[in-house]
């Protein structure tokens, strides 16, 4: 009987060790493979005011991102062309994934002029995986003007554009 005993106790342990050692390899496994997505501000233009010579292709009063997927490095690029932030601002975004929806968050970290341009924004977002996204751009300026919100397929487009109607100031024309 205690014979009979040892040997359950040992096939129990062995069982139990086996479990134990393939759940431990899964979690590292998983951990290895899911690096959350990080994101930065690369670079800004200048104010398109006035009296800049900066040669528009995109109409004053569309806000739009354009975007591009690099599948080889994990990587979205974006521009946000006519960002509306202070006429003498230092910028920031804060990027976050939570579920499959990205949040752009961009700050106006330092603005002290009495006025508003517009500027494009270079962002970069990395350890992206390949697959369907919403993007919520959150903006200083945008009030209750129409968001720049939408769908980023990446399955089925490498790149892409999307505007969103702005006719309050500092955007119009």
């Amino acid at each position: 009987m205690a014979m009979k005993n040892s040997i359950y106790l040992v096939l129990g342990v062995s069982i139990l060790m086996i479990l134990l050692n393939s759940c431990s390899k899964n979690i590292k496994e998983e951990e290895k493979i899911k690096t959350p997505p990080t994101g930065k501000l690369v670079s800004q233009s200048t104010c398109k005011g006035k009296s800049s010579s900066f040669l528009a292709d995109t109409a004053k009063s569309l806000s739009c991102v354009k975007y591009i997927f690099e599948m080889d490095k994990s990587r979205v690029l974006m521009k946000h062309i006519n960002a509306g932030f202070n006429c003498c601002p230092k910028i920031a975004c804060n990027i976050n994934l939570r579920f499959d929806t990205i949040f752009i968050n961009e700050i106006e970290v330092l603005g002290i002029c009495g006025c508003l341009c517009l500027y494009d924004l270079d962002i970069e977002i990395n350890d992206l995986e390949q697959k369907c996204y919403q993007v919520k751009f959150i903006e200083p300026y945008c009030d209750n003007q129409e968001p720049l919100c939408f769908e980023m397929n990446l399955i089925e487009e490498k790149s892409g554009t999307f505007c969103a109607l702005r006719l309050n100031y500092p955007w119009g024309d």
